[in-house]
């Protein structure tokens, strides 16, 4: 197992638990493997990487689902609730 995605897998647990089992169940049919690619990218590459605190990530997230608007309110909810569990 990658690295990345086992940190992705760590920190999504923590923020969203149970989110890759439901991606898998929702879209494996159409699309094997994304749930994967979401934990190992999202939150293995781009969330858990040193820098920036997690807090402000969530923060510039929001507001770019925000800005776009239209069918972003399933991305929203996740972010806000992630936001809030991550606030320092």
């Amino acid at each position: 197992m990658d690295a990345t995605y086992k940190r992705g897998q760590t920190l999504s647990e923590t923020l969203n638990p149970g989110m890759e089992a439901t991606l898998k169940a929702r879209y494996d049919a159409l699309l094997p493997g994304m749930a994967e690619t979401v934990v190992d990218f999202a939150y293995g590459q781009q969330y858990s990487r040193p820098g920036l605190p997690l807090r402000d990530r969530h923060i510039a997230t929001i507001a770019a689902l925000t800005a776009l608007g239209g069918q972003t309110r399933p991305q929203l909810k996740i972010n806000i609730a992630g936001g809030l569990k991550s606030r320092v």
